[in-house]
């Protein structure tokens, strides 16, 4: 999983890997993980990962994670603007096909 940290302007000012294969996005400490965006400056974050399922319909899982990432990062004061799932060469925006950030 990869935390893309974005400034005011919605440029990326900071990268970092967060997870792999051998850790799972859902074993993160939640309430450490907003402080390298609140280091650098960070206006905003987003995620990527490796989706759980298929695209077409994101898994329970994937879904539930970003809605407490969303509520992180609104309590560090650095909201998350999206979550990318990956998957074979696709990918699907959570903001897009949920509702979590109505």
């Amino acid at each position: 999983m990869f935390q893309v940290s974005l400034d005011g302007a919605g440029e990326v000012i900071d990268i970092e890997c967060l997870a792999s294969a051998s850790q799972p996005k859902n074993m993160l400490p939640l309430d450490l993980l907003l402080e390298r965006p609140r280091d650098v400056g960070a206006s905003s974050v987003m995620y990527v990962s490796n989706a759980s399922g298929a695209l077409g319909s994101p898994e329970d899982c994937d879904v539930d994670f970003t809605a407490r990432l969303i509520e992180a990062g609104a309590a560090s004061g650095v909201p998350v603007t999206d979550h990318y799932l990956v998957r074979e060469g696709g990918f699907v925006s959570l903001k897009a096909t949920t509702s979590l950030w109505s």
